[in-house]
């Protein structure tokens, strides 16, 4: 074990304390930093910037050419740079063949350069200006991100996002012709190497292959046999972020820390991060996922957020979002300080925060520019690119900017920001001008350099991988406003949130619930009009069938008209125990109290509006047993009147104009973002702390006319309920 750690940042000559990228020669390190390049040769820092020639300052990926000693930059937004002879030269989408400009990965293979970016995979022969494109991205298909390079053998292997280990077939004796994966459908070279729901790096290491993903690290040896075992970062809910090996050892870097596998075969992990309290540092000796063992070891780091690690027997290099950690000085485990049973480390990612209170002062160092979010969207027509299908330029659905506007508007009415300034728009570059057509993603580093803009508004659909890999490399909180449930991609980015309103995932929480502690699966469904009833109702019964509970009837219901005592018969015949209904408050309580008086004493299960005491007062007498998610706390400042109507006639009921599903679902994302902001300040990583802790799913309980709120993450609760 390291027992010697030293963090580097500004304050001791480091360029900037965010670091994306490290790669080390010999005795040289390369450091990528959001604000530059920086060389350690071991006695100093050398750094460029655009003052220094430097033509994009974010570098993501480095990688050398050891036969030119060319250096190859990936960048952030910038496309790739090469340094050569102190001259730096650019390459980007319009004066090469480069497919995109965020670039996730380089490797440099016999001086043929491989880019892993967000339009494909590139390779670029230097000597005769040759570009090749592999693994293309296409409109109307799910993206696959590329975000990972290595060579095993004559393979070059890519780590996809949220998808596997696939192959770019090489043939024998080259490494500057590969086969097209997307050219070679039938042959088995096309197909992942290995399917992982989670996959967010690779490394490659003595031989061997290492694949990491959220839950499980993959080891492949030179046989091409996979071994795999789960590591502890997955069960403390920490975001793999990277993976280095050296000797026995395997390193992850995630959000929370360091993981150190000791010994691939014995299983036993060290835990490393911050003490608490201090910025000294804690090891934990993991064993069957408990910790056995504590000790304290020498030095100190400032940040638990690994991006990137480079690793030998000698040191180590641990790039953070606030500096970079140098460990040196190996020791054994048994002769570091033992720490004491009451001096704790928290277990998971920002467990050791305490709800904090809103303040109404304003930032210690205001930016010049007002607080600000932004609209992931087009500003004019998308062209689609090539190949894709017939008319999928207007197909996909985009966040009603409309919508928006009237959220950060009512926003701004009740004093904006803190009530010391008004809420601003980040405005994109127009069209995607630098690109010509309509690849969201691409304006998420536009976003991400202005340092006002907290966080952004978007509709994602599943299978929008890069867009939601921009916002986690990004680390720009983003709120999706789409309909349908959340990709795996979204579901393990740290850096992306749903209104827990509009969540499906929190309404699966209340239906499991309802079957797992109440015992209940006889259900009935009544749904009042509107598209954005048809889609909450849709979702617990997509759960609900998951869960073999099939719905056992499904009616629809005017509150309006007369037909409800004949509805009330056919849910009484059916036996059902459960009903279920999504509508406004007004409307869920007169339901209740016509069920009531009509002796129906099913569990009644309603919208997240009925939570409150005017419902109470509307339902009135014995309400029985009634459930709603809980409501995000914004939902109390407006009711849908206030949310601008679709202009679209087809889309009203009984000549009244409702505003669309669209609608409601992007000013509701807003609204969820702007309380964030408000709440946590004018820092990005407090506002996505803050939608970490907003989106816990509970649920609200009405009993003896008093609205209680049962948490459903807290296993005791469940244990009570049972009981």
């Amino acid at each position: 074990m390291f027992g010697l750690w030293q963090t580097y940042t500004t304050n001791d000559g480091l360029l900037a304390d965010r670091i994306m990228a490290i790669r080390k020669y010999g005795d040289t390190l390369w450091v990528g930093t959001n604000k530059g390049l920086a060389k350690w040769d071991g006695n100093a820092w050398k750094s460029w910037t655009r003052r220094d020639g430097l033509p994009w300052e974010a570098i993501s990926a480095i990688d050398r050419d050891d036969k030119s000693h060319d250096l190859w930059l990936g960048t952030w937004g910038g496309g790739l740079i090469r340094l050569s002879g102190g001259r730096f030269d650019q390459f980007t989408q319009f004066n090469s063949g480069l497919a995109g400009d965020q670039i996730y990965a380089v490797l440099v293979l016999d001086s043929r350069v491989w880019v892993a970016s967000n339009g494909g995979v590139n390779s670029f022969d230097p000597l005769t200006n040759d570009w090749e494109l592999y693994a293309e991205r296409r409109e109307a298909t799910p993206q696959t991100a590329l975000v990972g390079l290595t060579l095993r053998g004559p393979e070059l292997l890519a780590a996809s996002w949220c998808e596997g280990l696939r192959r770019l077939a090489v043939p024998p004796g080259s490494h500057t012709s590969p086969t097209n994966e997307s050219e070679s459908s039938s042959d088995d070279s096309a197909a992942p190497l290995l399917c992982d729901g989670t996959t967010s790096t690779v490394a490659n290491a003595a031989g061997s292959l290492i694949l990491a993903s959220q839950s499980d690290l993959w080891k492949s040896g030179p046989a091409g046999t996979w071994n795999s075992q789960r590591h502890p970062a997955g069960d403390r809910n920490a975001f793999v972020h990277c993976v280095a090996a050296v000797g026995e050892e395997t390193w992850l870097g995630t959000e929370a820390g360091l993981y150190v596998l000791t010994q691939w075969k014995n299983g036993t992990w060290i835990s490393i991060r911050r003490l608490d309290g201090d910025s000294g540092i804690r090891a934990d000796a993991l064993c069957e996922e408990r910790t056995a063992d504590s000790r304290r070891l020498g030095g100190y780091i400032t940040d638990d957020h690994v991006q990137c690690i480079a690793i030998d027997e000698q040191e180590a290099w641990i790039g953070t979002s606030s500096g970079l950690v140098r460990a040196t000085a190996r020791r054994p485990w048994r002769e570091f300080q033992r720490l004491e049973t009451n001096e704790k480390a928290s277990s998971t990612p920002n467990s050791n925060r305490t709800e904090r209170e809103p303040t109404d002062s304003p930032p210690a160092n205001p930016s010049t520019k007002r607080p600000a979010i932004a609209i992931l969207a087009p500003a004019n027509r998308v062209i689609a690119l090539p190949d894709a299908p017939a008319g999928s330029n207007t197909s996909r659905s985009w966040p009603r900017t409309f919508a928006i506007n009237a959220a950060v508007s009512r926003v701004n009415a009740d004093g904006g920001y803190r009530g010391h300034s008004s809420f601003d728009f980040a405005a994109a570059r127009g069209g995607f001008e630098r690109y010509g057509w309509g690849m969201p993603d691409d304006d998420v580093v536009f976003y991400a350099d202005q340092e006002n803009v907290l966080g952004m508004v978007g509709t994602l659909p599943p299978g929008s991988r890069i867009s939601t890999l921009a916002a986690l490399r990004s680390e720009l909180p983003l709120i999706n406003a789409d309909a349908s449930a959340a990709s795996i991609d979204e579901e393990i980015n740290p850096w992306m949130f749903r209104c827990r309103s509009n969540d499906p995932a929190q309404h699966r929480a209340v239906l499991d619930y309802v079957f797992d502690v109440l015992g209940q699966h006889r259900l009935a469904v009544l749904s009042t009009p509107g598209a954005t009833t048809r889609l909450h109702l849709g979702w617990w019964t997509d759960h609900a069938r998951s869960r073999g509970h099939a719905p056992i009837v499904e009616l629809d219901v005017d509150p309006d008209g007369d037909g409800l005592d004949a509805v009330f018969d056919e849910v009484r015949r059916s036996g059902a125990t459960v009903i279920l209904t999504w509508t406004d408050a007004q409307t869920s309580a007169s339901l209740l109290r016509r069920l009531r008086a009509s002796a129906m004493h099913q569990i009644f299960v309603g919208c997240d509006r009925m939570v409150g005491d005017a419902s109470i007062a509307m339902a009135a007498g014995d309400s029985g047993i009634v459930l709603a998610p809980e409501p995000c706390s914004h939902r109390s400042l407006y009711d849908l009147s206030e949310i601008p109507a679709d202009p679209d006639p087809r889309r009203s009921h009984r000549g009244k104009s409702l505003p669309s599903m669209e609608d409601e679902l992007s000013f509701d994302a807003t609204q969820h973002l702007l309380e964030a902001i408000n709440f946590a300040g004018a820092d990005r990583k407090a506002v996505r702390d803050r939608l970490t802790e907003m989106r816990s799913p509970a649920l609200g309980v009405l009993d003896h006319a008093r609205w209680k709120r049962l948490s459903l993450t807290d296993n005791k609760t469940r244990h009570a309920a049972n009981r």
